[in-house]
């Protein structure tokens, strides 16, 4: 009898066992379907960002954050369940690429108006956008998916991509204005330039900018290295939009000298400037031991979009030739940069009381030398 109990015994504590490890594993979603399946849009324009997101969640649980109703390409993509009262996104792709399991994730609720309110980070594409986030203007913005009942078209299918974009802010009227000629560069790298030229008080004035962006869809958003306080995604301050008819808007800084961004049309170029708007010359010798040393004819010719072509002659030698971004500030740090093709970080430069550059250009064969330019007169 005791024998029986024990035995007896055992199997009820097996069982337990086994009906709480049932208990505790999560619900994975497939085999149910998911009452919130559908098709819904996120607006992201209060977090100063013009777009629309667009997401897709079947029935079986699978996810999917894209561009527009197509669903086509997949920004992120993955599963999402009900363990509790959340939804759980449990992320599986972003932009293409795989990702860990559990690495991503996000929440969401489902309000009574059938919308679905984010707690949490969602990837999309190269970049992340954050639920709750405060904006420029120190507001809390809660994102919240709408329930989308247009399909087989988007308002606007245009989107910002990499090339050179010039357009011009007036300020004042008549004989009192300043024109602003403003050139920016959507590079390929994930960085982009700019060069604004002007005239004030009678002085050709020169400004610039750089940094690095976030693109997605018909918007182009900008972190200055120059303008903002550190380069992080919390300092987006500058932006490149288009619209459904194909117009494109600036929202930039145009100098030091502005406290904010302005809004003007630019207009996306087919090739490259070929206006020169400073040249400049000099001569520099490289010792290469106790009796030998080369000397250079050097000239530096600057467009109008900041990208510039150095040279260096030599005789019996063909000449060595760099080309890249050079930023320059003339009203106030005159100071700039220098970021030759195929660098990652720029090098300083900077203009002295007579006018001369003084930076860090190639002499070729990989030799980097410290040589001061003198304008060329015009």
């Amino acid at each position: 009898m005791k024998k029986f109990l024990v035995i007896l015994l055992s199997l009820v504590l097996a069982a337990t066992m086994a009906i709480g490890l049932t208990a505790c594993e999560p619900d994975d979603g497939p085999g149910e379907p998911i009452d919130v399946a559908g098709v819904y849009t996120i607006d992201l324009s209060e977090s100063g960002m013009p777009l629309t997101v667009y997401l897709q969640i079947k029935e079986d649980g699978a996810f999917t954050f894209a561009a527009d109703d197509s669903f086509a390409t997949a920004k992120s993509a993955g599963t999402v369940s009900k363990p509790d009262t959340d939804y759980l996104m449990i992320f599986s792709e972003v932009n293409g690429e795989t990702v860990t399991t559990g690495s991503k994730t996000c929440h969401f609720t489902e309000q009574e108006d059938g919308s679905l309110k984010f707690n949490g980070e969602i990837p999309y594409g190269k970049v992340t956008f954050k639920s709750p986030m405060t904006n420029d203007d120190g507001k809390e913005v809660i994102f919240y998916a709408i329930p989308y009942t247009g399909g087989g078209t988007t308002e606007n299918e245009n989107t910002v991509e990499p090339g050179i974009y010039y357009g011009e802010y007036t300020t004042g009227k008549g004989e009192m204005g300043t024109v602003y000629s403003y050139y920016l560069t959507i590079r390929e790298d994930g960085k982009f330039t700019a060069l604004v030229t002007f005239s004030a008080m009678g002085n050709d004035c020169i400004g610039y900018d750089y940094g690095t962006y976030s693109s997605m869809g018909s918007a182009c958003r900008m972190t200055s290295a120059v303008y903002d306080d550190k380069e992080t995604q919390d300092d987006l301050t500058e932006a490149l939009t288009v619209d459904e008819d194909g117009v494109y808007t600036a929202d930039v800084r145009t100098s030091r000298m502005a406290s904010d961004t302005v809004k003007f049309e630019v207009k996306k170029l087919t090739a490259s400037p070929t206006e020169v708007i400073a040249s400049y010359e000099g001569e520099h010798t490289v010792s290469m031991g106790p009796t030998m040393s080369m000397s250079f004819e050097l000239t530096l010719d600057i467009y109008a979009d900041g990208s510039y072509k150095f040279t260096a002659a030599t005789d019996g030698e063909d000449p060595s030739v760099e080309t890249g971004f050079l930023g320059i500030e003339n009203m106030i740090s005159r100071a700039g940069i220098l970021l030759p093709d195929g660098m990652e970080t720029p090098g300083d430069i900077t203009l002295d009381a007579e006018g001369a550059l003084h930076g860090k250009f190639s002499m070729g064969a990989g030799s980097r030398q410290d040589v001061t330019l003198t304008p060329v007169a015009a």
